[in-house]
């Protein structure tokens, strides 16, 4: 039940069976919120969050959330984490694990297929639901562009050329994307909600899945990532890469946001042109018919 917003036990309530919910992202699709403001609210004596706990760098993640994680990046003690797992099912006990990363390749680690393809091996024969949240490709790829640039990862490259042939871009991909989750899940247990339906708060599906005794309205989101714009143009402050013992310095006297520096002074980033808009649609209406051939849901 719910109560003053919060989602409680009732007295002799518990899970029949137990399950694992894990959120994979995308980013850039109420990610952050969900963590913040939704998942968390959720535990009690029978339901664990083990994701990321926002403000991301200003919080301290569990174990649980590192091995979890640690098992999905590099593929390793698989079998422990799922022992964990099944410790917990057996108990009757949900587990939320959020984590927008393992949809995110890096150049150190590993890329976001091969993330995937270590869930499902964690996954496998054990009570799961996926849970992806997705955006319009258009705005996501360009929302997913400033947020590179602004990490200074884009490496000066321009908008279009990273969207159409970057493979971290590929996620925005839809039938890219819902190749591999259809391969590495079972089709029954992937979710797929809308973010322009979350931010509206339409979280009674996503709720339920979590919790029977969920009721829309029960948890109102708020936006947590507003950034400065107009009709041309997107402002961000650049990520500034300093040592550690500063970070730690500029920590204290509370300058860090999200666990990073970022100059005092905003850059702007062009939006695409309403040619290159309508080019990237064409180009892309194969991948997002993908999400209307597999579950019904339509970008048009």
């Amino acid at each position: 039940m719910v109560v003053d917003g919060i989602v409680v036990a009732v007295s002799g309530e518990k899970n029949l069976t137990g399950k694992i919910i894990v959120h994979i992202g995308l980013p850039k699709t109420a990610t952050t919120t969900l963590q913040s403001d939704f998942f968390p609210v959720f535990v009690n004596d029978f339901i664990e969050y083990w994701g990321v706990c926002q403000p991301r760098g200003k919080r301290g993640q569990s174990n649980a959330y590192f091995n979890f994680y640690r098992a999905v990046d590099t593929g390793l003690r698989v079998g422990e984490v799922r022992k964990e797992l099944e410790l917990k099912i057996a108990q009757g006990k949900t587990v939320i694990f959020s984590e927008e990363m393992i949809t995110v390749s890096s150049t150190t680690s590993s890329t976001w297929r091969e993330k995937l393809k270590n869930l499902g091996n964690i996954l496998k024969g054990l009570q799961y639901d996926i849970v992806v949240t997705v955006r319009d490709p258009i705005p996501a790829l360009f929302s997913y562009y400033v947020e590179l640039h602004r990490d200074n990862y884009s490496h000066g490259e321009e908008f279009m050329d990273r969207a159409l042939s970057d493979e971290v871009m590929e996620i925005f991909h839809y039938r890219k994307l819902t190749e591999k989750l259809v391969e590495f899940f079972d089709y029954n247990n992937i979710h797929i909600f809308k973010f322009e339906d979350l931010i509206l708060n339409n979280m009674e599906s996503l709720g339920r899945l979590i919790s029977s005794d969920y009721r829309e309205g029960d948890i109102v989101l708020k936006d947590l990532n507003r950034k400065k714009k107009n009709e041309s143009f997107v402002y961000v402050k650049r990520k500034i890469n300093v040592p550690l013992i500063v970070l730690i310095f500029l920590n204290k006297l509370r300058l860090l946001e999200n666990g990073s520096f970022y100059s005092f002074k905003s850059t702007k980033i062009e939006r695409p042109s309403k040619e290159d808009v309508q080019k990237l649609k064409v180009i892309l209406s194969n991948e997002t018919l993908a999400l209307k051939e597999y579950f019904g849901i339509s970008y048009e």
